[in-house]
């Protein structure tokens, strides 16, 4: 094919371009299922002296908050035997964060900032590349984020207290009780809008035929409006290297740079290293769209009361609480841009768009506290008069308070789907605890224990909901990979190589998927409403000392054994996968057997000769095992990877991590704890008027040995 020579986008064929390195050691999907590929972090000092430079140092952040707080308490009854008070409350919380982070959190191609060497010695024209050898981060197409916020937050709140305490006679027995009912109303509006640095020249002939109509900072179109399109070859994006060393082959001898405001650099291009373009292009912020589902508008109404009540003298102390959530949330339209692409048109953009998505759930709570042998004579006397082991045992025992607390809870959440169009449930969770407590040494000494023991039901926040994004993705809904099948089977549906149309029900029906399903996947993955969802445990016990010998010296230590398991993580995805399986290693790409390939309805022979993919029961190609050239200039499959060995990396290896831990204790929440304190106050030896107010301690932790992963095999 032709080499470009006036639209470096009109190039049948392409050369060389410059390289890039990757880590020498890093985790892949197989050993770290939290992430694709981990590079190995640095702990030579000769490489990287961690306590001279932040690397995150050209990191900035602004935030431009206006809150507003208006209160009104009223006493309504004051007597010794009824209380009655009032309190009402309006908040207001105006907020605008500006996040421009390229260290920080990860863009588009996950993490972020990796160390790395520039290994080219010449530049594409041939001239020597000053840069050979320098280490420098590389920072991918990082976002500036603007994320406004306005919160209105309206609470009315009653208590009443009724007292027998004071009584006299038998009635005094019936203690103390209190009740308090409150309502609030909570409207939280949160919208981000993001943008990346982009090439922003119009001066020449092929930018003037891309740019005008093309989005520049866009890495896909997925939750992006239809209208909008993206720029040919995502020329305009920016990869940015910030180098952190002068020395060629040495380590990283500053913190990296900010960028450059205002700067214009070079697009290099043409077709051959004497003959290569430099199209110098400003380089500057524009819209990059696609965040339209961190928008959310949620209302939440919120109705609930607690009793407590003191009997006996304070030998039982009961309370329970009961309080009904109402959510409703609702998404912002994607995003508008101004004519020119170059802005957001705020005006059109700053709306909600219904229906709201309900949710409701009653969250319940109880507690009792018994102390069986407060104020029993014998003792209360061997405790204030007597000495030694007696009167320990004799405070212990008359301070012992068993306790008993009980909830249940769940989390409203909007409706959301798992990959069979079935409605999940909201997030909920159960709790039980079972302690003591006793207090000795006249009041300086307290020991308290605790078993607990969590259940959280339907967790939709795990990594196992990544997973169900990631299988969205073969089939198209999500994302815009080179090898998704909503994407390849519109192509070959009209003979193309790339593009052409194709109805939902043509493309359900390639694709051997029920047309409801399909409908259904497609309307959940653009309302960003799918989720599979997980369940876990956690149990386990404390104990907590506190020791006080004088009143200018505290000491303080707990222990704590946790043991968290994952008791279920998504049955529905492995039900999907297995159900899907047999249709993605079957399905044949119509365009091309292993000799040659047909488009436009001419078959032409490969350039390279047969390739030895597998093929189906009619000789195509199979769509799973599909990638390299000449599919990847054909019709944009994949170089490297084809949507078989995306899936063994990505997704199978994680799932079988998640599989494997059913049951199991989870390796990243440590099973021991412990930690120790002291605190000491001069003014216990001195009299001083800077040292009594001068106190000195430490403390020492500890915690067994934990981990986010497992080295592979």
């Amino acid at each position: 094919g032709a080499l470009a020579s006036t639209d470096p986008f009109g190039a049948t064929a392409t050369g060389i371009g410059l390289l890039t390195t990757g880590a020498s050691e890093t985790y892949t999907a197989t050993q770290q299922p939290l992430y694709n590929s981990v590079t190995r972090p640095i702990n030579n000092k000769s490489i990287y002296d961690w306590t001279r430079f932040n690397l995150a140092g050209n990191g900035k952040a602004w935030d431009d908050v206006n809150t507003y707080l208006a209160q009104v308490d009223q006493m309504i009854i004051n007597t010794p035997r009824h209380t009655l008070a009032a309190q009402f409350t309006y908040m207001r919380e105006d907020a605008k964060r500006m996040e421009n982070q390229p260290m920080g959190p990860a863009s588009v191609n996950s993490n972020v900032g990796q160390l790395q060497v520039d290994v080219n010695m010449v530049n594409l024209d041939g001239s020597p590349n000053p840069y050979f050898g320098r280490p420098y981060l590389r920072s991918s197409e990082p976002y500036l984020r603007i994320k406004p916020l306005l919160w209105e937050t309206t609470r009315a709140q009653a208590a009443y207290r009724l007292d027998f305490s004071q009584d006299k006679g038998w009635s005094k027995w019936l203690g103390t009780h209190q009740l308090l009912g409150y309502y609030e109303y909570k409207d939280q509006q949160n919208r981000q809008y993001t943008y990346r640095h982009t090439a922003l020249g119009l001066d020449k002939a092929w930018q003037q035929k891309y740019a005008p109509n093309t989005l520049l900072g866009i890495q896909s179109t997925s939750n992006v409006d239809p209208r909008y399109t993206i720029a040919p070859g995502n020329y305009s994006r920016v990869n940015e290297q910030y180098y952190v060393g002068n020395t060629p082959g040495g380590g990283i001898e500053y913190a990296p740079s900010y960028f450059p405001e205002n700067a214009s650099v070079a697009y290099v291009w043409g077709p051959s290293a004497g003959a290569m373009i430099k199209d110098v292009s400003p380089i500057g912020y524009t819209p990059a769209p696609g965040g339209g589902l961190n928008n959310l508008n949620e209302v939440v109404k919120t109705t609930g009361g607690v009793v407590q009540s003191t009997f006996l003298n304070g030998r039982l102390v009961g309370t329970f609480g009961l309080r009904e959530d109402l959510v409703n949330d609702r998404n912002a339209p994607l995003a508008l841009l101004t004519p020119d692409l170059r802005e957001y048109d705020f005006a059109a953009s700053n709306r909600w768009v219904g229906p709201w998505r309900p949710a409701q759930g009653k969250t319940k709570s109880s507690s009792l506290v018994v102390r069986p042998f407060r104020d029993l004579g014998f003792l209360r006397s061997q405790a204030s008069q007597g000495t030694g082991i007696g009167r320990f045992l004799a405070e212990a025992i008359t301070s012992l308070s068993l306790t008993y607390n009980q909830s249940d809870n769940f989390i409203a959440q909007g409706p959301a789907y798992d990959l069979f169009l079935r409605q999940l449930p909201n997030q909920t969770g159960t709790s039980k605890d079972l302690g003591a407590w006793i207090t000795a040494l006249d009041g300086k000494l307290t020991i308290r224990y605790n078993h607990f023991d969590t259940k959280q039901l339907n967790l939709r926040n795990g990594d196992i909901s990544t997973m169900a994004q990631r299988i969205l993705r073969y089939e198209g809904f999500v994302s815009s990979d080179a090898y998704n099948l909503r994407t390849q089977t519109t192509a070959w549906l009209n003979g193309l190589g790339t593009g052409g149309t194709a109805t939902n029900a043509q493309i359900a029906a390639a694709i051997k998927m029920p047309l409801e399903q399909y409908n259904g996947l497609q309307a959940i993955a653009a309302a960003g409403t799918y989720a599979a969802v997980q369940n876990a445990q956690s149990k386990g016990h404390e104990v907590e000392i506190n020791y006080n010998p004088t009143r200018h010296w505290t000491i303080s230590g707990s222990v704590t054994k946790t043991q968290a398991i994952n008791t279920a993580a998504g049955s529905a995805v492995d039900d999907y996968i297995a159900a899907r399986m047999p249709v993605w290693m079957t399905l044949e790409d119509p365009r091309f057997t292993q000799t040659a390939q047909t488009i436009g309805g001419v078959t032409t022979p490969y350039a390279t000769g047969p390739v030895s993919l597998p093929t189906g029961a009619t000789g195509h190609l199979l769509w799973w095992n599909i990638l390299g050239t000449p599919f990847s200039t054909v019709a944009g499959y994949n170089g490297t990877q084809s949507a078989a060995l995306n899936f063994a990396t990505n997704v199978d290896a994680p799932m079988a991590v998640f599989r494997a831990l059913i049951g199991r204790p989870r390796p990243q929440v440590r099973e021991y704890a412990a930690k120790f304190s002291t605190r000491y106050n001069l003014a216990g030896i001195s009299d001083h008027a800077i040292l009594k107010s001068t106190s000195v301690g430490g403390s020492v932790r500890y915690a067994s040995r934990g981990s986010i992963g497992f080295y592979g095999l």
